[in-house]
């Protein structure tokens, strides 16, 4: 969920950030506006200013990759916990135990 909101928020941005507008395409590095880059940008010279922006998507690329590695470890984490509750005498737990203990007895089933 926050890769996809990180990536909506790339292309979303894409109009006023460099380079989001790098990555998604709307914006080629030969066709960047020096005057409208910047003030520390535009004192670089070419060579400088490609590997700026190549550090910042390397980065931003890396961030990435670390949101979705933490996502997934919160996955697991919340899944290892809700087997743990479902174990322990939880108050939802009794209360489920109890309507399901009701049901049966009056002829419902569950799959």
């Amino acid at each position: 969920m926050a890769a996809a909101r990180a990536r909506e928020t790339s292309q979303a941005s894409s109009s006023w950030d460099l380079v989001s507008a790098l990555e998604s395409g709307t914006l080629k590095r030969s066709a960047s506006q020096r005057e409208q880059l910047p003030k520390e940008l535009q004192g670089m010279d070419e060579n400088q200013l490609t590997k700026h922006l190549d550090s910042k998507l390397a980065e931003r690329k890396s961030v990435r990759e670390q949101i979705s590695r933490l996502q997934e470890d919160r996955r697991v984490y919340l899944a290892q916990q809700e087997k743990v509750s479902a174990q322990a005498g939880t108050l939802d737990r009794a209360m489920i135990d109890a309507i399901r203990k009701q049901a049966s007895a009056r002829g419902f089933t569950f799959k």
